[in-house]
């Protein structure tokens, strides 16, 4: 069994460090840094064929990376950094869809089908991620906040893919 560890989540500004300007070179107000942390691989086996059988995918705040600047910590802000981890956690969804759709008839093939779709899924969601800043100017636009939302929410209940 494949299964995802925490999220669904939400999001305080507990989860952020204050900082009192905007740090060097950074053009937004706040900045979330999410992750996967894959573990407890067991891989199964039906005759010749190998399966996992067993991962835990976990997406992880790395708030020790988060931080938001001094008077900016307002709902509509908190709303956008929420929209990141959201992203990741409906990713990790189809990620998980797409592992466990994975059969080969030798550990080193599931482990090359493993590490490529681990790698795809990689390139996917941060090219997502930064699809999302760039459109919703990092959460200064209403307009583009408010489509990405229900784009986000569609995925996050099974009614849309994110890729």
């Amino acid at each position: 069994m494949i299964r995802i560890e925490g999220w669904p989540r939400t999001l305080t500004w507990s989860n952020f460090t204050v900082v009192p300007g905007r740090p060097p070179g950074q053009d937004k107000y706040a900045t979330i840094r999410c992750e996967t942390n894959n573990h407890d691989l067991d891989v199964g086996r039906e005759g010749r064929i190998r399966f996992v059988e067993n991962l835990v995918i976990g997406i992880v705040v790395a708030t020790q990376d988060c931080w938001v600047v001094r008077g900016h910590e307002a709902p509509a802000l908190l709303n956008h950094e929420q929209g990141h981890l959201n992203l990741f956690g409906a990713g990790a969804h189809v990620l998980k869809s797409r592992l466990e759709a994975i059969r080969e008839n030798s550990l080193s093939r599931l482990s090359r089908a493993l590490n490529e779709a681990l790698r795809d899924y990689d390139g996917q969601i941060d090219a997502l991620d930064r699809q999302y800043d760039h459109e919703t100017e990092n959460g200064m636009n209403s307009g583009a906040q408010t489509r990405w939302d229900a784009r986000i929410r569609a995925a996050m209940e099974g009614r849309a893919s994110l890729f």
